[in-house]
């Protein structure tokens, strides 16, 4: 276990910009809530700027984000291009809302539950030793290795015909965020996310 937490350290230690640079310097700042926070991986606090970014500017995150994404290192099959597409159209009606700031009890409960499924083949949302968080939504990713990866998993949610995971990221009503990536047995990386 401290090799693969080793190993997760170093990944996660080389800050990657894996998104769009047409971006202003004023839209970065007024999304990167957590850019100074000492306790996040740049993983974490890459996640909570795409997701911020996304929140603040949905049309142009639409237009310089999501039409040009092709899946990480997943394949892109007819699902995904369905999804994908769905997602823009559901970004080029809505509004911009509030910006999601960490909060330190959500991020314990999501480092707490990472650990937890950490060597669950196939985790769900069930705890066993952790906190259920009181006031909010929950999402989960395995396999992705960025911050961008993660959202945009979540965004296009391909295959989830409610777009569950979509409606949690931008529900305007969540103002907090906890999120922490982990090591996973299967997938080698999780993605916890609480929002209330």
């Amino acid at each position: 276990m401290k090799l693969s937490v080793f190993i997760l350290f170093a990944i996660l230690s080389f800050p990657r910009i894996s998104f769009s640079q047409p971006w202003s310097p004023a839209q970065i700042d007024l999304a990167h809530t957590e850019r100074s926070n000492p306790n996040l991986s740049e993983f974490e606090k890459e996640a909570i700027l795409i997701i911020n970014l996304c929140r603040l500017y949905p049309k142009q995150f639409a237009s310089y984000e999501v039409e040009k994404y092709w899946n990480g290192n997943f394949p892109a099959d007819e699902t995904f291009k369905k999804y994908k597409e769905s997602l823009i159209q559901d970004l080029n009606s809505r509004e911009p809302c509030e910006v999601l700031k960490l909060d330190k009890e959500l991020y314990d409960i999501s480092n707490c539950f990472a650990m937890e499924i950490e060597k669950n083949e196939n985790p769900n949302h069930n705890r066993t030793n952790c906190p259920q968080p009181k006031c909010t939504a929950e999402c989960m990713s395995l396999g992705r290795q960025s911050g961008f990866d993660v959202v945009m998993s979540l965004l296009i949610d391909a295959g989830i015909e409610n777009h569950i995971h979509r409606n949690i990221v931008l529900d305007p009503k969540y103002t907090k965020i906890g999120l922490r990536l982990y090591g996973h047995i299967k997938y080698k990386f999780s993605a916890i996310l609480d929002f209330c």
